[in-house]
Formats: structure tokens, C-alpha cells, sequence
């Protein structure tokens, strides 16, 4: 066994402690089953003829105009992609009446005044994982609307709507636990920066 001495920044200062053993190395980590092959990065663009980059959008393809869609143009899809769903909403744009009829919607928070996403990227879980992530919801009232997908891509999904930030942050604190030992290989211990 070696010597050696261990230092840390602190506040600004060097801060030098007793000499340390060195300990053995950390026993090989246990098999994952998440898929630990790099993937490549899938580009994707959306482009539409109907006005240049960066331009304005031209008043027929607006709430102000006539609504029409735009011609779209998508490059670079994964293979295997069937349909494209794209929603954009002029945030500015106001409803009949007052507020974003989104908000109201079925198809959008119903409702609802708050969304939340977590995703995490590197491999599908198992089924066991998936149906525990899924019975997360439970906890919600019943008002919220939650759910959990695995893409092919290896990208899993947890979204939610809620009237709260503290039903969806707890939630999908409750779905991060269960996945967090999957994709880390470490416990679920929540950063110190959760609870400012």
C-alpha cells in the first residue's frame, strides 16, 4: 500500500489533511439493465417553404389570418417513424374571451395549471420498473393526470398534470427514485439543491 496526501479547496483556501492509505479498488459494479452502448445522435430538422429563416411568419398561417397550416418539410427522421405530431402555440395569442383556450382544452392541461417532464436517456427498462413507475400516479389526487413511456430510442418519459407544483415535483421525485438505481447505479438520494 501507498501513502499519499489528500487536499481540498476550501473557500478559497488550500486545505491540506493527514496522509491517507490508499484503499483497495471498488468492487466491479453490478450489471445494469440498461444497454451501456453509446448511441448516436439522431438529427432531425423541421423546415417550411413558406417563409425564410429566422423570418416572420406570414398572417395566413396565423391565429390573426386564416390558421392554415404551413407546408413542412421533415429531414433526418429515425427510421421507422410513421407520424409526426408538432403543436405550437403564439403564447401571445389571446382566446375569445380571455386566456389561452389550450389551457381549457382536453388536448392540453384540461384545466390543469401546472405540467411536468422528466426524462432520462439510456436504455428501456423492464416492465417491473415500468408498471412501479406507472403506479407512482396513485398518490396524485385524483384531478392529476400522470403517465410513463419508454420510446425504442431508449428515452423514458414521465409527465404530468397537476394543480400544483408540489403534486407534480413529488410525483416525478417518485418516478426519478425508482429509475435513478437503473440508469446510475446508485440509491436514490436526492441532491441538497431539491429542497431550497
Amino acid at each position: 500500500m501507498s501513502n499519499r496526501l489528500a487536499a481540498l479547496l476550501v473557500g478559497g483556501a488550500l486545505a491540506v489533511a493527514a496522509p491517507v492509505v490508499a484503499q483497495p479498488p471498488p468492487a466491479a459494479p453490478l450489471p445494469s439493465p440498461v444497454s451501456s452502448r453509446p448511441r448516436p445522435v439522431q438529427v432531425m430538422s423541421l423546415e417550411s417553404p413558406a417563409w425564410a429563416d429566422g423570418g416572420l411568419i406570414p398572417a395566413a398561417h396565423t391565429q390573426v389570418g386564416r390558421d392554415v397550416s404551413p407546408p413542412l418539410e421533415w429531414r433526418g427522421a429515425p427510421e421507422g417513424i410513421a407520424t409526426f405530431v408538432l403543436v405550437v402555440r403564439d403564447l401571445d395569442a389571446v382566446a375569445p374571451g380571455g386566456g389561452d383556450d389550450l389551457l381549457q382544452s382536453a388536448a392540453g392541461y384540461a384545466g390543469r395549471s401546472v405540467s411536468g417532464t422528466l426524462w432520462v436517456c439510456g436504455g428501456s427498462v423492464g416492465d417491473a420498473v415500468l408498471a412501479a413507475c406507472r403506479d407512482a400516479a396513485r398518490e396524485l389526487p385524483a384531478r392529476a393526470r400522470a403517465g410513463v413511456t419508454c420510446l425504442p430510442s431508449g428515452i423514458t418519459l414521465a409527465r404530468c398534470l397537476c394543480d400544483s407544483t408540489e403534486q407534480a415535483r413529488g410525483y416525478l421525485s417518485r418516478v426519478w427514485a425508482l429509475l435513478r438505481p437503473l440508469y446510475a447505479g446508485r440509491a436514490a438520494a436526492a441532491p441538497r439543491l431539491w429542497a431550497t
